[in-house]
């Protein structure tokens, strides 16, 4: 195993390796990286997750158990209108919907051919004014 300092560390010997830098001189099985520049990894803001929606819900309701059933209870009514074709409008807020992708023709990146993508429907969001403006 090799261990950088700082935020890297890479355990060898590595099947396919994809790293964010470039790799001077690699030998696998049991032998030594010599050389091994890296770029750093561009800090990027934490996103909220599901569980620090409800820790948010939770303070406004009595426990985190009721914020999770009231998270839980408000994603899957959207999900089940979207399956069912409905769109949900959230005034201020945006509205969900299903929009229709058509059927296309695509390329296969590792042989390059062409391949037919058969049609879909896919869950749209499209943000409301109230939403555009806070963002802003």
């Amino acid at each position: 195993m090799l261990v950088l300092q700082g935020p890297y560390f890479l355990i060898f010997p590595p099947v396919n390796v994809h790293l964010r830098g470039f790799v001077q001189s690699m030998i696998f099985k049991n032998t030594v990286v010599t050389e091994l520049k890296l770029r750093p990894v561009q800090n990027k803001e934490k996103s909220m997750n599901k569980t620090d929606l409800v820790n948010e819900v939770a303070k406004v309701v009595n426990t985190k158990k009721d914020a999770r059933a009231v998270v839980e209870c408000v994603l899957s009514s959207i999900t089940k209108a979207l399956e069912n074709g409905e769109p949900v409008s959230l005034v201020g807020f945006g509205t969900f919907k299903v929009a229709d992708r058509k059927s296309r023709i695509g390329r296969n990146p590792q042989t390059g051919q062409e391949i037919n993508i058969a049609a879909c429907k896919v869950p749209k969001f499209v943000a409301g004014k109230a939403l555009k403006e806070a963002v802003k």
